[in-house]
């Protein structure tokens, strides 16, 4: 709850071993120089407002070991300087229309979480979430005057929209849903033994950097998707030439793959070494190398 004015300098700076625990609910009014040193471990730093010229947003970084809903009554648009890892009892809860700008750093559910639902990523059919590159100024706040994000955004900005880590404690309520993912090498990548729910409503465009393997959803040894439910309703649109729209890997997946287009890359859908229980049916791919591609014992069990 501390304002910070009209400085011609960096706002707050700390020494070599200086450090702030917590750090949220301040304000930055018309600041020159650099906000603050959010490169430093540790720091927990979140709903921080930021006025400068006619643009308004909140700057974000850090560690969620606590519960932690993102504050949208004077913007909807949240800048994340670095990783922000959700880890330990922690929860994020991103609102609806909440637009989430990446500078340097992606979103993590660490393999540390206890939470049941550590990441609450759903938004309604009138106010969709973005994960994008601070770079996009095509929705939210313009923050093309922060330090890296002038410029045309790329799928090169960020690694993962959202990366769930192996060990990670979700349950098969953690459905994500009406949101955009932009502008990232990954979407959404599940590394491990973990239970997600469905995916659905959403948007994965410009994902993947050509001649490189990457992913819109990656599920690697975790379970997804529920009965009647699974990937529905979402465009997989502009994707890098070697990157793979949905790939099964060594994990089952028990819902349907339905009502979904897949364009461009080198994949549309990949089921590899497991079960894909569900049915697939009343997609469209197109402008892929390979639209389906069942490999290494791959099984679709469903119609």
């Amino acid at each position: 709850n501390n304002v910070f004015a009209n400085t011609s300098g960096t706002a707050i700076t700390n020494s070599t071993y200086g450090r702030f625990s917590y750090f949220y609910d301040n304000n930055f009014i018309d600041n020159v120089g650099d906000l603050f040193p959010f490169g430093q471990t540790y720091i927990k730093a979140y709903n921080n407002l930021v006025r400068k010229g006619n643009s308004t947003y909140y700057i974000d970084a850090g560690n969620i070991d606590y519960d932690l809903t993102l504050a949208n009554a004077e913007s909807d648009t949240h800048l994340f300087f670095m990783n922000s890892e959700i880890r330990d009892s922690g929860k994020l809860t991103i609102p609806p229309g909440t637009v989430v700008k990446y500078s340097g750093g992606e979103l993590i559910i660490d393999s540390s979480t206890t939470t049941p639902q550590p990441l609450v990523l759903q938004g309604t059919p009138d106010a969709t979430i973005y994960l994008t590159s601070c770079k996009d100024q095509t929705v939210g706040a313009n923050t093309s005057g922060v330090v890296g994000c002038s410029g045309a955004p790329s799928s090169n900005d960020l690694t993962y929209c959202v990366h769930i880590e192996t060990g990670a404690s979700t349950n098969s309520a953690t459905d994500f849903s009406y949101f955009s993912c932009r502008y990232a090498r990954n979407g959404i990548y599940v590394t491990g033994p973990v239970t997600i729910g469905d995916i659905h409503h959403c948007e994965f465009d410009n994902i993947g950097v050509d001649n490189t393997e990457y992913y819109a959803v990656r599920n690697h040894s975790g379970t997804m998707g529920s009965v009647g439910g699974g990937i529905y309703d979402c465009n997989f649109t502009n994707l890098a030439n070697m990157t793979y729209g949905f790939y099964n890997y060594n994990g089952p997946f028990t819902g349907d793959v339905n009502n979904n287009v897949f364009s461009g890359g080198q994949y549309g859908l990949v089921v590899y070494s497991d079960n894909l229980y569900g049915k697939v049916h009343n997609n469209l791919f197109e402008d892929f190398e390979i639209c389906l591609d069942l490999r290494s014992l791959g099984v679709v069990s469903g119609a």
